[in-house]
């Protein structure tokens, strides 16, 4: 396979220019719910698309942080979907979604809640990534998110526990950089740009190979009731930007990226532009990483 180095999220009201323009993006990336049996027009969308293209398939709705344990259904759902779509990366979100107050009673809170970053948790996630990697037969990779709320005594750093985690159970890592801007500017953090490094050189030093990150996405934010929000409703911030040529300075080989648009979305060729640039960005510094 040939390196996949930029990609985009393809949402829907780009379904039909996408099939009929075919752009030149390595890859695409979709999050599995719109495509599971429940709407299988989206799917034969997607299986056309999948025809010429490579697929990330990126969900929303695993839970793998929930206490009451993974939706079997869902599983089958996404094992399904994964097995007609043979994605090159399945990912999900390290938080959880669904709750029960009752013995028979689940909410699904249609959110990505962040989890208490101690061992209960630890050895929770990694119980269910257990499970879904063995479900599935194929490795899952885990998005850092986003937080707006943040817990006191927590016994790891957010970076801590995505190395712990990857290292107690083989699953990889989706590095959300916007994500890690957002807390940042949330947590009102003090030189943003080192703090961010300081945070790449954690992860990269703890990883066994780079090989362990299997994708990374660049996305926007806005701010909304004095809260900094992971809306992907604009284009990467400055931050962004330079973590990520930092990033890609120091793991010297292609990383998948993919930008995020989800709010507001543009015209199908400024993301186009935006993939171009990150080709632009890997090719560059790896090149010159080797004069």
């Amino acid at each position: 396979m040939k390196n996949l180095i930029s990609g985009l999220g393809l949402r829907q009201p780009h379904y039909l220019e996408f099939l009929s323009s075919q752009p030149q993006v390595d890859y695409i990336e979709v999050h599995s719910e719109n495509f599971f049996s429940t709407d299988p027009l989206n799917l034969k969308y997607l299986q056309q698309i999948r025809k010429q293209y490579s697929i990330s398939l990126h969900g929303v709705g695993l839970s793998i942080g929930s206490a009451i344990g993974i939706e079997r259904a869902h599983l089958y759902e996404l094992r399904t979907l994964a097995d007609t779509i043979q994605p090159f990366i399945l990912s999900d979100h390290l938080s959880y979604s669904r709750v029960s107050k009752t013995s028979n009673r689940i909410y699904d809170l249609h959110d990505l809640l962040p989890i208490g970053l101690n061992q209960e948790s630890l050895k929770l996630i990694s119980k269910h990534v257990n499970e879904v990697q063995q479900f599935l037969g194929r490795r899952l990779y885990l998005e850092n998110i986003s937080q707006y709320i943040f817990f006191n005594n927590e016994q790891f750093t957010d970076v801590e526990f995505v190395c712990q985690l990857i290292k107690s159970t083989g699953c990889g890592l989706l590095l959300d950089l916007n994500n890690l801007y957002v807390n940042y500017i949330n947590l009102k953090t003090k030189n943003i740009i080192d703090a961010g490094y300081q945070w790449i050189n954690i992860l990269l030093d703890s990883l066994q190979s780079t090989s362990q990150i299997g994708e990374i996405h660049l996305a926007g934010c806005s701010t909304q009731v004095g809260l900094i929000v992971d809306d992907h409703a604009a284009p990467p911030s400055y931050e962004v930007w330079q973590w990520y040529e930092y990033l890609i300075s120091q793991v010297r080989t292609f990383i998948p990226t993919t930008i995020e648009w989800d709010e507001n979305i543009p015209e199908l060729e400024v993301l186009v532009k935006l993939t171009d640039k990150i080709k632009s960005i890997q090719k560059n510094l790896l090149e010159s990483s080797y004069v």
